[in-house]
């Protein structure tokens, strides 16, 4: 019913192959809960009865997202149909795990008490994290080590916490009804690092060690820059923001306050010759890693999300060392999208609130 609003019991019941009594009954239930309001008819011939449309109230059921940083911790509200009602920030000592955590407890009760109807809070950090215990087993951007957040939240908090890698939280941003994504998705995001994440069959897949898709710490120069994860040439010291702010910074002979300023200046056709050779660059070395993941996650789509999505040069960089590099018809079986979604990863991580509850209501029906 989210992703297809004004269906019908009937065809409801066709979709999922279950009797219409069936869904009568769940619907029925709904209806009386507040969540689901009948609105009028479908159009159909005169034989039988008329099929009522059924729609969610979206704003009946909503989910947060918070995204944990250094200094700052953002937050997003949404509606049952993805629909942003709030966006802020607040300061943060997220260096600090004790400190950081006591402050997250203020605003998620803050945020409980303005949005009763909140069905819980994901929550994205960088770093190693098990989703299943919300514990963050290690984050070198955040200086934690083994820090049990969902739990430490929970005891305070009567709703669910979901604590979610950073990066796996944005790829659940293009599981919403507006932006459908196919199954087989890889998600390739450019911040203060650089991660991966595979979504199959509408789900994240997270690995035995729940690193699946960390391609940041793939090595791609042999004596390239030292990683903070103690090794050379990891892809996030080429073409994580800061190094990309870095070496735009040397070429363009001026600093850039942030990823925002960075699109304006190359968004002025004038700069384009400037650092054409910068981007085709970072191009080749982002494109020295797709060959693996189209070869061995076989995805139909890969979403490279990077400030650097308009630049041509960039684009087309990787997409020739993909294609040098990977089997002829396995490269042509995927498509590559190049975005900017700044706030993807507090969208995703309510998005993950909202799909660990219809994961709960299979069950419950």
């Amino acid at each position: 019913m989210r992703q297809h609003p004004g269906s019908s019991r009937q065809q409801i019941a066709k979709a999922l192959g279950v009797s219409k009594n069936t869904v009568s009954l769940i619907i029925d239930r709904y209806i009386q809960s507040g969540i689901v309001r009948e609105t009028g008819t479908v159009e159909a011939g005169n034989v039988g009865r008329p099929r009522i449309r059924l729609t969610i109230d979206s704003q009946s059921m909503t989910a947060a997202g918070i995204l944990i940083g250094k200094k700052t911790a953002q937050y997003r509200v949404m509606d049952y149909a993805s629909n942003v009602l709030e966006t802020g920030e607040m300061a943060l000592h997220g260096e600090n795990p004790d400190t950081c955590l006591e402050e997250i407890k203020r605003l998620c009760r803050s945020l409980h008490r303005q949005y009763p109807t909140l069905l819980g809070i994901g929550i994205g950090i960088p770093g190693l994290v098990d989703p299943v215990a919300g514990v963050v087993h290690y984050s070198a951007h955040l200086g934690w080590d083994r820090t049990e957040v969902k739990k430490t939240i929970e005891s305070c908090l009567a709703l669910p916490v979901y604590v979610l890698n950073n990066v796996k939280a944005a790829s659940l941003a293009w599981l919403q009804p507006a932006q459908p994504a196919s199954s087989d998705l890889f998600y390739i995001r450019l911040g203060e690092g650089v991660g991966g994440a595979y979504i199959h069959e509408s789900g994240v897949f997270h690995g035995s060690s729940w690193t699946a898709g960390e391609i940041g710490h793939l090595s791609v120069r042999e004596n390239g820059p030292v990683c903070r994860c103690g090794k050379k040439g990891c892809l996030e010291t080429l073409v994580g923001v800061p190094a990309i702010l870095q070496v735009m910074a040397e070429r363009a002979k001026r600093k850039f306050s942030g990823p925002k300023e960075l699109r304006r200046f190359l968004d002025e056709p004038e700069n384009r010759d400037r650092v054409k050779e910068v981007m085709c660059r970072l191009g080749y070395d982002l494109g020295q890693v797709l060959p693996s993941v189209i070869h061995l996650f076989n995805p139909r789509q890969i979403i490279i999300d990077s400030p650097l999505d308009r630049s041509s040069d960039f684009q087309q960089a990787i997409i020739d060392e993909t294609c040098r590099k990977t089997l002829s018809y396995s490269f042509h079986q995927v498509e590559i999208r190049f975005v900017y979604t700044p706030h993807a990863i507090l969208s995703g991580a309510a998005q993950a609130v909202i799909l660990e509850y219809e994961n709960e209501q299979i069950f419950v029906n």
